[in-house]
């Protein structure tokens, strides 16, 4: 049987692991979102550059 200490620290690792899972998908998914929300203003950032161009040859 482990001690009592051994077992605090195994519940603490368990709620740690089972807490910090989903705070871990949370934070990839809005890491993600946020890079994709980049890209899509840099693309329309270039859009509108070309639009100007065509606009004033």
């Amino acid at each position: 049987m482990p001690g009592p200490r051994a077992n605090i620290i195994i519940k603490g690792l368990f709620f740690v692991v089972v807490f910090l899972t989903p705070v871990g998908w949370v934070l990839m998914t809005a890491v993600i979102v946020r890079d994709k929300r980049e890209r899509e203003k840099h693309h329309v950032a270039r859009r509108e550059k070309k639009s100007d161009y065509e606009r004033f040859p």
